[in-house]
């Protein structure tokens, strides 16, 4: 079922050199895949209606850097977690 949803190719966005893929963002009721993100569960943030492009354009930018980023691990993670 991969590329089912027939969604346009990862695009440029300005100043970036890389791709950005287009994504959804759901809830626990779906299962996380390359297109589809879930919002932190953190308490909700008290926001201004205009400033919340900025923010979801952020969380998008902040997912694909995570995803193409080497995993480092700090001295405080136990090392049974680690892979």
């Amino acid at each position: 079922m991969k590329g089912a949803l027939l969604l346009p190719a990862p695009a440029l966005l300005p100043p970036s050199e890389d791709p950005i893929l287009y994504i959804f963002v759901g809830d626990e009721a779906f299962t996380l895949s390359e297109n589809l993100m879930r919002p932190c569960p953190k308490p909700p943030v008290d926001i201004k209606v205009n400033s919340v492009f900025c923010v979801v354009k952020a969380a998008c930018v902040w997912h694909n850097y995570l995803r193409h980023s080497p995993v480092t691990h700090s001295d405080d993670d136990p090392v049974e977690d680690r892979p």
